[in-house]
């Protein structure tokens, strides 16, 4: 779903070190798959899932807000 893109790229923004790991992947994947978009595209996937998985600072302070009680 279009959330996970919007997460996904939030998650990257936000860490530098993260997107750095990612770019490092794109290259290596583009070398090894440049005539083959598929392979490429599924060579990302587990990188992707993993980072979804991860609940970011952003997520947690989101939950947060979403948990507190606006009746006091």
């Amino acid at each position: 779903p279009w959330r996970n893109y919007i997460r996904f790229r939030d998650r990257l923004n936000g860490d530098p070190e993260l997107a750095a790991v990612y770019d490092r992947l794109k290259a290596e994947l583009f070398e090894r798959y440049a005539s083959d978009r598929a392979s490429y595209t599924a060579g990302k996937a587990a990188f992707i899932a993993e980072v979804l998985a991860e609940p970011a600072e952003s997520d947690r302070y989101r939950d947060a807000i979403r948990n507190q009680s606006t009746v006091r």
